[in-house]
């Protein structure tokens, strides 16, 4: 596997967490624990700009 591929598929593993965080963010209903899940969800949303940015000096 190329490095390329890699990042891309490194990508992919990335949104998938931010959209599972998002996602039982989203039926919680507690507050506290919303609040850490959305954080995780930017967190995740971060490393994937951040892979990008890497994919694109390549």
């Amino acid at each position: 596997m190329n490095l390329k591929t890699f990042l891309e598929m490194m990508i992919v593993e990335e949104e998938a967490a931010k959209q599972k965080y998002e996602l039982i963010a989203a039926q919680t209903e507690d507050g506290a624990g919303r609040d850490m899940l959305l954080k995780l969800a930017y967190e995740e949303d971060t490393h994937a700009d951040l892979l990008r940015q890497y994919l694109d000096k390549l």
